[in-house]
């Protein structure tokens, strides 16, 4: 037989594989190889269904799977659920949920077992959910992802506001993926956002901008060093001990916050800033004595998202003097990263009233 009919009879069939294979996965979202389910369908659902999912209309699907199309740079992951804890917080295999931007009665107030039910009836337990992680606020202080959670291609975080049981986060607006969806606009980000730039005044430049951030113990390795916590001798990555000592606070492997504050080390159940508030992207440290302590104010001349966000002044360091300002920009290495992306001179400042 002559070599080329050899090599068609092979290729073609080989070809014809592979192309079923695509098929197949995109179609059920499962890995032909792995048996996996890889989310690929729930990003192929069509430019009609995906308008219809970002209008917040609901779409039916035999999948056993939610399909919906997320946007953004992040996760983006299809998970069952495996308990309902309130609201606004929804608990997988995998991950622990809170729903971005959207506040439920906490257990004890008014609404919150209306609240947890709405949720449970909506996405209930087994069933699957898509995960649209938001890409400015990745995770909150307690370690849970934070996201527009899709349940049956309807966004849980919409349903709860148009239902009456949540109420929008409105001081997370200007650092949220989704404070520009139709949900968050009409529910108090719109509110915020345009009351804030129509007071927008008092800019100056000649601002030094640098960053800093939360270090994760297990983004590191090498050697580990004893010291002491609130009197007891404790061990520690030391790559990570010296980090924390510039930076302020770190995350340990015990899933706690190792802080250094008066040239000693403190350990809490969270990471705060001067006033004992939860450390957020979006809180920057000043000078006192140069831009009043809870002060709002922008800083346009930034590389984007950060040009865009409102900034609260309510940290402090030793370090930040005159016209200097520290930003926070989140956990782990992709936020340090932002702090060398964003540290620059002669920068635009712009005061809100």
């Amino acid at each position: 037989m002559k070599p080329v009919i050899i090599a068609v009879l092979i290729v073609v069939p080989f070809v014809l594989f592979i192309a079923a294979a695509l098929v197949y996965q995109s179609q059920t979202g499962i890995d032909i190889v792995t048996g996996e389910k890889t989310g690929l369908a729930a990003k192929e659902v069509g430019q009609k269904q995906f308008e219809s999912i970002y209008k917040n209309e609901p779409m039916q699907s035999n999948q056993d799977f939610d399909s919906h199309k997320c946007i953004g740079e992040s996760k983006c992951i299809s998970q069952k659920i495996t308990e309902i804890i309130d609201g606004d917080t929804i608990y997988t295999a995998n991950y622990k949920i809170r729903l971005s931007l959207v506040d439920t009665p906490e257990k004890n107030e008014s609404g919150f077992y209306e609240a947890k039910l709405f949720t449970a009836q909506m996405c209930p337990v087994g069933s699957f959910v898509t995960i649209d992680q938001d890409d400015l606020q990745l995770f909150d202080q307690y370690d849970r992802l934070l996201a527009n959670v899709f349940c049956n291609g309807k966004s849980l975080n919409s349903a709860l506001l148009y239902n009456g049981h949540a109420e929008i986060s409105t001081k997370y607006c200007s650092i949220s993926e989704f404070s520009n969806y139709p949900w968050a606009q009409r529910f108090g980000c719109a509110i915020t956002e345009s009351s804030l730039i129509q007071t927008q005044s008092d800019c100056t430049l000649g601002w030094y901008i640098t960053g800093y951030f939360l270090p994760i113990e297990t983004d590191y390795t090498g050697e580990t060093m004893g010291i002491s916590v609130n009197g007891v001798k404790q061990n520690y990555l030391k790559d990570f001990v010296k980090v924390v000592k510039i930076e302020g606070w770190g995350r340990t492997n015990a899933g706690n916050y190792l802080g250094w504050y008066d040239d000693a080390f403190t350990i809490s159940d969270t990471y705060l800033d001067f006033h004992a508030n939860d450390l957020i992207v979006g809180t920057i440290a000043v000078d006192s004595s140069v831009i009043e302590q809870n002060s709002k104010l922008t800083i346009p001349t930034l590389p984007e998202p950060w040009n865009n966000i409102v900034f609260s002044a309510s940290d402090v360091g030793p370090s930040i003097i005159g016209k200097h300002i520290d930003v926070f920009t989140g956990e782990g290495r992709s936020a340090e990263k932002e702090t060398f992306r964003i540290t620059s001179e002669n920068n635009k400042v712009c005061m809100k009233r």
